[in-house]
């Protein structure tokens, strides 16, 4: 116990002046030393007689004092120690000495962690929207903490890690609006198709309309497998399968009403040519001349002129 006199204090100064980072209401508290053991606030601050004459008050003056003695030995931490309580970097709150930093730093912490719990489990864009939102309020307050604080190494690891889910969660809503902006996209040009197979009448505006399909699918290839909108992706390319395997069958009744009959006509049954008789050339008999002799006593009966 100090041979001071005792002297009490409730935290507010009676003085009329202030005391930056002291003082704050609390019970009337018995004191034997300079400062008050609960809230800081000098012994001086509680007297309703402080003369402005006195130059240097006697709180200054034990302090200077103190200073020269520890600042000769090298105690400017041991200073910090007897004048306040605390070690250098702390504070002495409800009379215990605290890292004036850790509160900011504990609620930035769990609102850090709140954020990357939402944008783990997300269901929308605006999900990732409101994570992104808090974490940088968060990593903000983070970066308010000072190097020179107690508690900067635990805050420069966090702020790094944080940093890094801010990158990750920007991913998610930069890949999760483009796949949205491409389902709309996909869906105005499935109308014009749908518009285009209503109305179509031959081959031509079939194969249009089947074309504006195609079109339609291709484009959902452009739809990262690992969004939102994959489930209704799926669900599209088979519709659009099926319609444009309906078109196929339309375009191909088309195609064989349109196409000309071609008629058959009925040739002839060859026949093996009718074979004439082979004509075999006779030559007409060949007439001979009676051989008259010589004489024409020299036959059978000879005339009667003959004589013998």
């Amino acid at each position: 116990m100090s041979s001071l006199e005792s002297w009490n204090c409730d935290g507010i100064p009676k003085n009329g002046r202030e005391y930056s980072g002291l003082g704050g209401e609390h019970p009337p508290h018995e004191n034997y030393s300079l400062d008050c053991e609960i809230c800081g606030l000098p012994k001086e601050s509680q007297s309703t007689q402080a003369s402005k004459k006195v130059a240097i008050p006697i709180k200054t003056i034990a302090t200077v004092a103190i200073v020269g003695v520890l600042a000769i030995a090298g105690g400017v931490t041991a200073y910090n120690f007897i004048a306040k309580g605390c070690e250098t970097g702390l504070e002495k709150v409800d009379g215990q000495c605290i890292d004036p930093f850790l509160e900011p730093y504990q609620k930035a912490i769990r609102q850090s962690d709140e954020a990357i719990d939402l944008a783990g489990g997300y269901q929308s864009v605006e999900d990732l929207k409101i994570a992104n939102s808090t974490l940088s309020e968060a990593i903000t307050e983070l970066s308010q903490i000072p190097s020179e604080a107690l508690i900067y190494p635990e805050v420069e690891s966090k702020l790094e890690e944080y940093k890094q889910k801010r990158t990750e969660i920007n991913s998610h809503i930069e890949r999760e609006t483009a796949a949205q902006a491409t389902i709309e996209e996909v869906e105005t040009i499935a109308r014009t198709a749908k518009e285009q197979t209503e109305v179509a009448q031959n081959s031509s505006q079939l194969t249009a309309a089947k074309e504006k399909w195609q079109e339609a699918k291709n484009k959902l290839n452009e739809i990262s497998s690992d969004t939102l909108v994959t489930s209704v992706a799926r669900q599209y390319q088979s519709d659009y399968d099926r319609q444009i395997a309906d078109i196929d069958k339309q375009i191909a009744t088309v195609t064989r009403q349109n196409s000309p009959r071609t008629v058959r006509t009925t040739q002839p049954k060859a026949t093996s040519p009718v074979r004439q008789p082979t004509r075999t050339k006779v030559n007409p008999p060949v007439r001979t001349q009676p051989i008259v002799p010589a004489d024409p006593c020299a036959v059978d009966n000879p005339p009667a002129n003959c004589r013998f």
